[in-house]
């Protein structure tokens, strides 16, 4: 059995800080720049923690920063529900929750740019068993359209599009927190056509952040019947969010170079 994720007195102080930065979803690269170390170090410090605390990948270490209090916690503040986050302290490393965040974790792990956004919705829609799975980014300047970049539907890619937000369950999304709709969504938002052209019937979405904070995209399940809880969707969308807003800002920054 692995020690207890809050006994981490065997840790450094720098090993505690990169614990810290992988349990808000941060890469090896970019922990190497908040650090200011090269990436050799920061990996080396990683390897460093698993050994320490007896896990082999970076969701665990991330589980273990979260219950320890090292990396926060989602907002409380939520348009339609919030994750009941004392579950996230109560699921042992063997609960399926864990082996599917692994999964996804291994099945995105190499991947970066457009190309991480389209494996991640794949894969997120096979694990957890969801029809249609959307990542889209808040269009300037006002936000009022959400370009989706990468999106699967019913076992396969389709192409982006744009979703209006104005009558869609997602128009509130600026207020933060999870968005959850559990069963007829469509008649709670009869303007809303994607709704009609997934079928969807239950929906869960969580804003995308930038380094601000503020919202700049999004990160949407959509499912034509309830969606199953019994891997906990909602705790899952919220860490893959963290890697998914990290990678969103690097692909803005990327295409603000290229201009």
């Amino acid at each position: 059995m692995p020690q207890s994720p809050l006994s981490l007195d065997c840790l450094s102080k720098r090993e505690r800080q990169v614990l810290a930065l992988i349990g808000e979803g941060l890469s090896i690269p970019a922990i190497a720049k908040v650090l200011n170390r090269s990436q050799t170090t920061i990996k080396s410090h990683r390897e460093s923690l698993g050994r320490k605390l007896h896990v082999s990948t970076q969701v665990e270490l991330a589980r273990i920063a979260m219950q320890a209090g090292l990396a926060p916690l989602p907002d409380s503040t939520s348009v339609h529900a919030t994750p009941d986050l004392d579950r996230l302290g109560e699921l042992e490393f063997r609960h399926p929750t864990w082996k599917t965040l692994h999964l996804i974790d291994s099945a995105t792990g190499s991947s970066t740019g457009m190309e991480f956004f389209r494996s991640l919705v794949e894969h997120l829609a096979e694990t957890l068993e969801i029809k249609c799975v959307l990542v889209g980014r808040l269009a300037e300047p006002e936000g009022a359209v959400l370009r989706i970049i990468a999106a699967w539907d019913d076992h396969a890619p389709i192409e982006a599009f744009d979703y209006r937000l104005r009558g869609s369950p997602w128009e509130e999304a600026a207020q933060g927190g999870l968005i959850f709709h559990s069963t007829n969504v469509q008649d709670r938002f009869v303007d809303d056509i994607h709704l009609s052209r997934f079928n969807v019937d239950s929906c869960l979405g969580i804003p995308l952040m930038d380094q601000a904070r503020r919202p700049a995209g999004m990160l949407m399940l959509l499912n034509d019947q309830p969606i199953k809880r019994k891997h906990h969707p909602d705790l899952i969308l919220w860490i893959m969010s963290s890697r998914a807003s990290l990678a969103l800002d690097n692909l803005k920054n990327e295409e603000d170079a290229s201009n």
